[in-house]
């Protein structure tokens, strides 16, 4: 005798609901999608553009890609505002000196740090004054010939263009020993943009050319031919979505990752947007029989079974 496979019920799943159908509501399948009966939802509930918009008065002509929104992504405008221009980031420094190979002495220099005031170029430290064993005296020459305040052997130098400290080592300097400390430009193409959500909140900087990841928002702002400057905006409106029902899905951004209940029916959206029926709060479930997205994990579907939760949709064990 052949065997007859019934079809899910929804009354597998659901064994409790309030009262006049309050845990029922009728939703809009999107076009292209064809639910079934128990087949667990999400909605969606955001649009977010894939770029973002460039302020009229930039001066960097970059751009803002690979937008995508976050799992906490909000509705409004989000603004990045940028705080520190292409080529305006702090000049650097090696850690340590390098020793002219001709020296007498074995000074090293270590501590290196460019000030605020640091120039680019070369800073020349020369051995100007040996009277005294370990507290030699140098000359501090900055990148545009300057004559900076002198260095002393074994005492750390601090200057608003460059900091160190020349040791003293067992081969004391003799008069005409030098150091040199390379100082390097910001990179031209770097910047610095600070990120306001909708609500005024401020998220962490984002950097030029750094793909930036947020519980929020995700993107790319590229560095362009000319340089980013303090002031320049890019926005980021993100939309409320159309609340259509789809199947839910673990890697989808537009709101649809979350479960927002299952379907009471069978509903097919193949050719065109239809109504359907879905279960989306305060019901007592036996879960087992609803219909997850192919591959699903334990995790994702217990994820998602306390979202529903959270609206009221309680799964029970079968008695």
């Amino acid at each position: 005798m052949p065997s007859l496979i019934e079809p899910n019920r929804l009354n597998d799943v659901l064994k409790w609901e309030q009262e006049n159908r309050y845990s029922r509501e009728v939703v809009t399948v999107k076009s292209g999608e064809s639910l079934s009966v128990l087949e667990v939802i999400g909605k969606i509930t955001n649009s977010t553009p894939v770029s973002g918009t460039n302020d009229d008065g930039n001066t960097g002509d970059g751009d803002m890609t690979d937008v995508t929104a976050g799992d906490q992504v909000q509705l409004g405008t989000y603004t990045a505002t940028c705080v520190q221009g292409g080529g305006s980031g702090a000049i650097t420094t090696p850690a340590t000196g390098t020793r002219n190979a001709g020296n007498t002495g074995a000074n090293t220099m270590t501590g290196v740090s460019a000030g605020p005031s640091a120039l680019v170029g070369t800073y020349t430290m020369t051995c100007i004054d040996a009277t005294v064993s370990g507290s030699e005296i140098f000359e501090v020459k900055a990148p545009n010939g300057a004559t900076l305040p002198p260095a002393t052997v074994a005492v750390a130098y601090v200057n608003t263009q460059i900091d160190f400290t020349i040791n003293d080592p067992g081969a004391k300097a003799i008069v005409g020993d030098s150091i040199t400390v390379e100082a390097t430009a910001a990179d031209g193409d770097s910047g610095l943009f600070a990120i306001t959500a909708p609500d005024g909140t401020a998220l962490p900087d984002a950097t030029v050319d750094v793909a930036y990841v947020n519980e929020q928002l995700n993107f790319t702002i590229n560095d362009g031919a000319t340089d980013f400057a303090v002031g320049d905006i890019f926005t980021i409106a993100v939309a409320a979505g159309s609340g259509q029902a789809v199947p839910v899905d673990s890697t989808a951004v537009d709101g649809s990752q979350h479960a927002a209940g299952f379907m009471a029916g069978d509903a097919d959206a193949s050719s065109a947007a239809v109504a359907g029926v879905a279960i989306v709060r305060d019901a007592i479930i036996v879960a087992t029989d609803l219909v997850w997205p192919d591959g699903a994990t334990t995790g994702q579907k217990n994820a998602w079974l306390a979202e529903m939760a959270d609206a009221g949709i309680v799964a029970q064990s079968a008695a």
